[in-house]
């Protein structure tokens, strides 16, 4: 088995940090991703907040690539930034992760933080009884196992083909229950 180089998270990106606090305002251009704007750990446009603000908060603005972490709550979970929206940001109950992509695949990195040793990690270094919490530096101090970007990426590839493959047999077995629903409905009428 091939040995692979060890490095905290914090090592591996440009910076993590909370989004600042935004005024909820239904004339606003912020779009604000908050828990319930992730389904199925797929972002929701439709669910974002808008809000306003007079400070210059560019910097905060999530891009694609990026990744937020859900660092309070029952679902202390990774969710990919897969594409550009405009002037976005996450409520405080996220981090929010600008992956250096020269030295960890963002997708790969993603997956990692969301996998078994991971959750386990999170777990044991949570705090609260009933709603978990995750503080900024059990996060940085992650240990990531990081074998070279071409392995990374092929990685990357096997979990996105699988991922898609699991949507497309939910999907075909969901439309076979309402089909057998339907059936068995017409048959006993």
């Amino acid at each position: 088995m091939e040995k692979y180089e060890i490095s905290i998270l914090k090592d591996l990106t440009n910076k993590i940090f909370l989004s600042p606090l935004i005024k909820t305002s239904e004339e606003g251009n912020i779009n604000i991703l908050k828990t319930s704007s992730i389904e199925n750990k797929k972002i929701r446009e439709d669910k974002f907040d808008l809000g306003e603000t007079e400070k210059n908060i560019e910097e905060y603005f999530l891009k694609k690539d990026d990744i937020i972490f859900q660092a309070k709550g029952s679902r202390l979970e990774a969710i990919l930034i897969e594409k550009e929206y405009e002037n976005l940001i996450s409520k405080q109950s996220y981090f929010n992760i600008k992956v250096n992509k020269f030295l960890i695949d963002p997708k790969y990195l993603c997956w990692y933080l969301n996998n078994r040793v991971s959750k386990q990690y999170f777990k044991m270094n949570s705090s609260g009884a009933i709603i978990k919490t995750i503080n900024r530096k059990v996060l940085e101090n992650l240990k990531i196992i990081k074998p070279d970007l071409k392995k990374q990426k092929e990685i990357s590839n096997l979990i996105s083909n699988f991922y898609t493959e699991k949507e497309k047999t939910l999907n075909y077995l969901e439309r076979k229950e309402l089909f057998i629903n339907e059936k068995i409905i017409k048959s006993i009428k």
